[in-house]
């Protein structure tokens, strides 16, 4: 890994974008065109979310976290809902902007990141789905049963 991409660096990449969003929020609560206003607070809010990103990037560079079993269930369970959600939604709104040429030009530059914003939700979700419903899940007590079924002594001196 490269040397600077160390938990401390993603952690004040993280504090930049979360500062950065506020500024962009305080911005916002001075404008009054109500599609600036909503371009200005949506990249804050992607500002929010690359602070979230940075974080959870800093928590890896600690130490990769274990996913538990329940938390691949409610993923699996979960997931599968909101990849088809989203790509209802795609679909709906890539119908609209097709069929509407006579769009305000502020209309349809919403409509257009709303599009791509549901476009990479979609696949996002998809590609995590895919992955935790690949992933082989092990109990705590499978792998404590499994430590106990090979140990050589089963927790005796010498047997």
């Amino acid at each position: 890994m490269h040397a600077t991409l160390d938990a401390d660096f993603f952690e004040r990449l993280s504090r930049a974008e979360a500062d950065y969003a506020r500024k962009l929020r305080d911005l916002a609560g001075k404008l009054r065109h109500p599609v600036i206003k909503a371009i200005v607070i949506g990249v804050a809010l992607e500002s929010e979310k690359h602070s979230y990103y940075y974080k959870a990037l800093a928590e890896l560079a600690r130490g990769s976290p274990v996913l538990s079993e329940d938390d691949l269930d409610l993923l699996k369970k979960e997931l599968a809902m909101h990849v088809e959600e989203e790509k209802k939604d795609y679909e709906e709104l890539r119908s609209i902007l097709e069929s509407s040429e006579e769009l305000d030009a502020r209309v349809r530059l919403l409509l257009e990141s709303i599009l791509e914003d549901e476009r990479k939700h979609h696949s996002l979700f998809k590609t995590v789905y895919e992955k935790v419903a690949e992933m082989e899940s092990v109990s705590e007590q499978e792998f404590w049963d499994s430590v106990w079924r090979d140990a050589v002594y089963h927790g005796a001196p010498g047997g």
